[in-house]
């Protein structure tokens, strides 16, 4: 990661890409991932593509440590519609 390395905890910002056609059912699920490891992140939308067919969404948290990054992160690209994590 460019040779640097995170210190934790540390502030962070998952985007969240999500296929327009699921975005209703995705941000609930989305949401609740947030909740299940007592996260309370600042959502903002953003820019949908220019074919229509990807939404994305920014959420900012503080991040204790690798090991909840990585737990976060699996769980936000397991819900249904989330087609991948920037």
């Amino acid at each position: 990661m460019n040779g640097r390395e995170i210190t934790f905890p540390a502030d962070w910002e998952f985007r969240v890409i999500i296929e327009a056609k699921s975005y209703d059912t995705a941000e609930p699920g989305i949401r609740s991932v947030f909740m299940k490891f007592g996260l309370e992140p600042k959502f903002e939308e953003g820019r949908t593509s220019s074919t229509g067919a990807y939404r994305s969404v920014r959420a900012g948290v503080a991040i204790e440590s690798r090991d909840m990054l990585d737990a976060v992160s699996a769980a936000l690209v397991a819900v249904p519609g989330v087609k991948m994590l920037l």
